[in-house]
């Protein structure tokens, strides 16, 4: 088992990855039987079918983060004659690429905006590789996961990522990315990887992980991948990446402006006003500030409605 170096290297964390593989030949397994079955019924080769997952593994710095491992999940094709298998190919995709893709297969025409586009060319070529040049990057995003934070608001944070590097931005780098210290960083999954780094967090293999999964982060993440793969070394105020920065923050920015996000517009913190529906699944306990399940964050929303009404004053 190799253990990936935001990790602890120790027994605990072995197990802990060998437990999660487990988790994925049983996944495995049911797809086959899913195969199987559509064989057997004279299916098989009429039907789409796309094997992925929602998120990276549920460990610390993986999962409900914007690195390389918490959003390059796996995603295979197969539709019979339809489309060439046995290929690799480069393009990013996202998620939201699903819908207008089932559309498009199916010949339903609709006049409704996507934010994705179909996968249907990548789908219908017989190419390897980069297939669109266009898809030369991707985009994500994150509010809020767990309410285990003062006033129950989230960590908003953007990234944008191409072949060479990772970029993100962190909106509110003043906040604990995932969880307060008190909330036992409850946005990061329960694990016995997680309890290991927290009862041995003065350790020295441990340090590094530690401080790269719990600690509070800079505005602005910068990763050259192509030399630090898993997201270890933050490059951003380095002088010679600098240009990298620019242009990879005007970019991302520029996205997020045409499509209207508060949190560049300048009025993000409606997102933390917004109703809060977990009810008694909710962790609360040991965070001071507002506990009004299903009622809105009056403080944020008085403050985002305020900046709101200042935009629209000066135009």
């Amino acid at each position: 088992m190799v253990v990936p170096p935001y990790l602890p290297d120790c027994e605990e964390t072995r197990m802990d990855l060998l437990d999660y593989a487990y988790e994925i030949q049983w996944y495995d397994e049911h797809v086959g039987r899913v195969l199987s079955y559509l064989e057997s019924i004279g299916e098989l080769d009429n039907t789409l079918i796309m094997a992925t997952g929602d998120n990276g593994m549920p460990f610390p710095r993986a999962k409900d983060n914007l690195y390389v491992n918490s959003c390059q999940v796996p995603f295979a094709i197969r539709w019979g004659d339809v489309t060439a298998g046995s290929r690799r190919v480069t393009d990013f995709i996202s998620f939201t690429d699903v819908a207008p893709t089932i559309l498009e297969a199916v010949g339903i025409d609709t006049e409704i905006p996507f934010s994705g586009k179909s996968l249907m060319p990548i789908l219908s070529s017989d190419r390897s590789g980069r297939v669109d040049a266009a898809r030369d990057r991707v985009y994500t995003g994150k509010e809020y996961h767990v309410q285990c934070r003062t006033d129950r608001v989230g960590y908003p944070t953007r990234a944008v990522r191409t072949d060479e590097y990772l970029f993100i931005k962190n909106y509110e780098s003043d906040r604990w990315p995932v969880g307060a210290p008190e909330s036992g960083f409850a946005d990061t999954d329960w694990s016995p990887t997680r309890q290991y780094m927290v009862d041995h967090k003065d350790e020295s293999h441990v340090k590094e992980p530690y401080r790269l999964s719990f600690m509070k982060r800079p505005m602005y993440e910068l990763y050259d991948l192509s030399t630090d793969p898993h997201c270890m070394h933050n490059v951003a105020d380095e002088d010679k990446y600098q240009s990298v920065v620019k242009e990879l923050l005007e970019d991302l920015e520029g996205l997020l402006r045409r499509e209207l996000d508060p949190r560049v517009l300048g009025w993000g913190e409606i997102y933390d006003a917004y109703p809060d529906y977990q009810g008694p699944y909710a962790w609360g306990d040991g965070v001071d500030g507002w506990f009004e399940v299903g009622e809105y964050n009056p403080h944020f929303l008085a403050v985002a409605h305020k900046k709101r009404q200042q935009q629209i004053d000066k135009k």
